[in-house]
């Protein structure tokens, strides 16, 4: 898969999607395009129930051994790495209006996917932690409490088979897929973990670069 998205969403979209009913922190600046250790706009049932919208690093750290790389992406949820974050409170939708992948075929390039009509959201099923350390890049770490997300993968659907048969994201798009990944037992939530109807998904654009 290729870690980026693309996120557009303003504040009356995250009401009308998501009834986001407070936004803390939605002044800092958040990025647009999305690359690993980026910051995005995430949402999350907060303790009295009011979903939230607020700023967090995109990327758990790594499992021990395995370098230093951020973790964007979750396919195997059955792992231990990630059973501590199945529960309600760390599960999260993150807003997107497009994600891209490699095709598998060479030369390899990127697609971009999203919803049909311009710019029109949907979401990611994600989890989020705390976490204490340094992020950001060696020319200006950032050393300190960071909240960090990734959202999970699946088997590709008929519009994302033909460029890559490996993993697409878990893309949600209805009210009442978003309600249960946020509140549902996770047998219950896990049980979205499927590829998203291909009626969902269309080519938003063409391959676009080469990789470097």
């Amino acid at each position: 898969m290729s870690d980026e998205y693309e996120a557009t969403t303003s504040r009356a979209d995250l009401r009308a999607l998501l009834g986001v009913g407070r936004f803390p922190g939605f002044d800092q600046p958040v990025d647009t395009q999305l690359a690993a250790d980026s910051t995005g706009l995430v949402v999350r049932a907060a303790s009295d129930g009011t979903r939230e919208a607020l700023p967090m690093r995109w990327g758990f750290p790594p499992p021990p051994t395995t370098g230093a790389r951020p973790v964007t992406t979750v396919r195997h949820t059955g792992s231990a790495y990630w059973k501590a974050w199945l529960a309600p409170p760390q599960r999260c939708v993150v807003p997107a209006t497009a994600f891209c992948l490699w095709t598998d075929a060479a030369p390899k390039r990127r697609v971009w996917f999203g919803r049909a009509g311009e710019a029109a959201p949907f979401c990611f099923a994600g989890l989020w932690r705390p976490w204490h350390g340094i992020r950001g890049t060696r020319a200006a770490p950032v050393d300190g409490d960071h909240l960090l997300y990734a959202f999970l993968t699946t088997t590709p659907n008929d519009v994302v088979r033909p460029v890559t048969a490996k993993a697409m994201p878990l893309v949600l798009t209805t009210a009442e897929e978003i309600d249960v990944w946020l509140r549902a037992p996770a047998k219950e939530a896990l049980g979205l973990q499927r590829p998203a109807g291909g009626d969902r998904l269309v080519v938003r654009a063409e391959p676009d670069a080469e990789p470097r």
